[in-house]
This record gives C-alpha cells, structure tokens and sequence, in this order.
C-alpha cells in the first residue's frame, strides 16, 4: 500500500498488532484497496504528522531541494553520519570524507531561511541544523530512492549517493560536546 508500517504478533492477547505513523494515510490506503482487517489485527499510532503547514513560522527557500519523505519511518536505521551540511548544486547534502549524500529527509522536518542562513527546522519548531555546520544524523545508505515515497521527486542534478536520515544524535554523544 505504500505505507511505512510495522509488525508484530501479540501472543497474550490472540492479535496481530501493525504499526503507521500517518493513520490517516493508512486509512485511506486500506480503503482504496479495498481491503478489511479482522477484528484480531489491531492498527498502533506511533507518530501523526503535521502536513505541510506547520503551526510554527518556516520561511522557505524555494531554491534549495530538500528530499522529504512523505511519511516519517516507523523504524529508523543506526548508522551513523556526520559531516558538513551543505547546499551543492541547489540541493541539500551532507559532506563526508570525500563523499556527498543526498538526504531523504524525514517526514516533519523543514528547510526554512532565517534571514541568509538556511536552517533545518525539527517537528518542534527548533532549529536543529544549519548549512555550513557539522551534523550527526544516524540513518543509513541506501541504493536509491522511489519518488513516490518523496514530497517531491529528486531532481536529476541532486542524485544520490543517498542517506535516509533516522535520527539526530543527541548532543550530549557528539565528538564536539565537549563533555
């Protein structure tokens, strides 16, 4: 169906338990596909996404091609990824040790310009990068991306290698803590 999901098979209580982080999307999904569940499959919420008006200020940079899934991962992978974020070619990578990865950005972050410098934005409205700086993204390399999982399809200038972003390290485990 095009849905980022997750399984499991809860023994105790005699079900099949799937889950979405866009209910919605799977709603509608199931319902295109005609498809019913039984009463032993039980449909767990993890995450509901903001759609594409956040309720904080994004000012965009309709110059800069952010890959964005459309659905945020049920489940994120751990590599880890850091290097200098920056804006090649009008697309938005990250730079590491001679290589260059697109990011395939998940779903609730947003690319927002904050007077000159372009900032990504987290589901909270807080700045959690900036071009030019150092990030640390776990995630993992993948060999190449389907458009129709993308807000937009990645433009033929901006192609891979490409890293699925997972999650932010957090600060306190960066090498640049200082702690």
């Amino acid at each position: 169906m095009g849905i980022s999901a997750a399984s499991r098979i809860d023994v105790q209580e005699n079900q099949v338990e799937i889950t979405v982080t866009d209910r919605a999307a799977f709603d509608a999904a199931l319902a295109a596909s005609g498809a019913e569940l039984p009463p032993s499959v039980a449909i767990i919420t993890i995450y509901e996404p903001l759609g594409e008006s956040p309720p904080f200020a994004v000012t965009p940079a309709a110059e800069v091609f952010m890959a964005q899934l459309k659905q945020r991962d049920v489940a994120f992978m751990e590599a880890l990824l850091s290097g200098e974020l920056v804006l090649d070619k009008g697309c938005l990578r990250v730079q590491n040790e001679g290589e260059s990865y697109l990011v395939i950005w998940q779903a609730d972050y947003f690319l927002s310009d904050n007077d000159g410098v372009l900032e990504i934005l987290d589901e909270t409205g807080t700045a959690v990068a900036q071009v030019g700086e150092m990030v640390y993204m776990g995630g993992g390399e993948q060999a190449g991306v389907r458009d129709a999982e993308l807000r937009q399809p990645v433009p033929e200038i901006c192609g891979g290698p490409y890293w699925r972003m997972g999650q932010f390290l957090p600060e306190e485990y960066r090498p640049d803590a200082g702690g």
